[in-house]
């Protein structure tokens, strides 16, 4: 039996390969991103985090406890970071539209907001 762990990496590895070879990345990593392009960056991964976290967070399986490492959660330090890039005024600019997200980020943000992790969504 396979575990998890290579199971995800097995099915994920073609993606990851994509992603490493995209150019916006090969930037990023050589650091010639400009500040406004890491903040975009920033603001995509703390609603995709934000909503991987609040539904790990709220939902009650056994065997999704070995994910739930405090030590895992990026979305705090997101946050912080989403402070300093675009003010501590950061989620009412997100929820109304002011700051870019993907369409794919955008519908997290609209299932599962981030101002309120302890609510599943309706």
């Amino acid at each position: 039996m396979m575990l998890f762990s290579e199971e995800l990496k097995s099915h994920t590895a073609s993606a990851h390969q994509h992603a490493e070879d995209a150019a916006f990345v090969g930037e990023l990593l050589a650091g010639r991103l400009d500040a406004s392009q890491v903040a975009q960056l920033l603001i995509q991964n703390l609603v995709i985090y934000g909503a991987l976290e609040s539904a790990l967070e709220a939902n009650g399986d056994a065997r999704l406890a070995a994910f739930a490492d405090p030590a895992l959660a990026r979305a705090p330090s997101l946050e912080a970071d989403a402070t300093v890039h675009f003010g501590a005024d950061w989620e009412r600019k997100l929820n109304a539209g002011e700051l870019h997200v993907t369409p794919g980020a955008r519908h997290m943000l609209r299932s599962w907001p981030l101002w309120d992790r302890r609510r599943p969504p309706t």
